[in-house]
């Protein structure tokens, strides 16, 4: 039987737990930190999410002007648009993000700009910004496909070692100092840039196709407990 003291001490117990979960989500910032099981994983989605970096899934969409979108360490997964995004506060994108977040014909608004070292996909999307926008060494952002669209609602800033940009269409106004690299298809340049950028890594595994109309996650899963 529960004494008095058991029970005072597995609510403080409880009190602690929680009031620290409101200490971490006090502030506006929210980490992705989704993790690989293989499927699709969307911005909507609260386990995709946290109030710290790395830390539990569970927390607040980013989705309004008061949060801002971190993407680092905490997660390499890529990011897909269900919905559209609003306006959040700032979108911050780190060269540590080895992930990707596509737009997926969705809208994506940032009320106070963002940084951009990693890669976004427009994808039929609308990539919107209103401050500084700064794309940094790394950053990439693709705008290939009908309807993709990137609207920049104050300053773009390309600095700090990013040198050239892969258009489709050279832009009207033009930044003296960045080379503009018009190609046909801005999608398989991408593909290409990418891999060299990361030191072509599918030349390093090996690939195995498993195809039929009957056991093909059988054979995965045993291939994968015995490699």
């Amino acid at each position: 039987m529960l004494t008095k003291k058991n029970i005072y001490q597995a609510l403080f117990i409880i009190l602690i737990a929680f009031a620290s979960t409101a200490e971490a989500c006090r502030h506006n910032n929210r980490y992705w930190v989704a993790s690989d099981d293989g499927s699709d994983k969307f911005w909507h989605n609260s386990a995709n999410w946290s109030c710290t970096s790395g830390g539990s899934g569970g927390a607040s969409v980013p989705n309004d002007q008061k949060k801002k979108a971190f993407f680092n360490s905490g997660s390499t997964v890529d990011a897909k648009l269900d919905n559209n995004v609003v306006k959040i506060n700032k979108l911050l994108v780190y060269n540590s993000y080895s992930g990707s977040i596509d737009l997926n014909g969705k809208n994506l608004n940032s009320s106070k700009g963002g940084l951009i070292q990693g890669t976004i996909l427009i994808n039929g999307g609308i990539l919107q910004t209103w401050g500084w926008t700064n794309i940094e060494s790394g950053g990439l952002v693709n705008a290939s496909g009908s309807g993709s669209r990137i609207k920049i609602g104050h300053n773009l800033s390309v600095k700090n070692g990013a040198k050239s940009v892969i258009v489709e269409e050279i832009p009207e106004k033009i930044n003296e100092e960045i080379c503009y690299d018009q190609v046909d298809c801005s999608s398989f340049s991408m593909s290409v840039v990418s891999s060299n950028y990361y030191d072509n890594p599918s030349s390093k595994i090996k690939i195995v196709g498993v195809t039929g109309t009957n056991g093909k996650t059988t054979i995965v899963t045993l291939l994968h407990q015995l490699f």
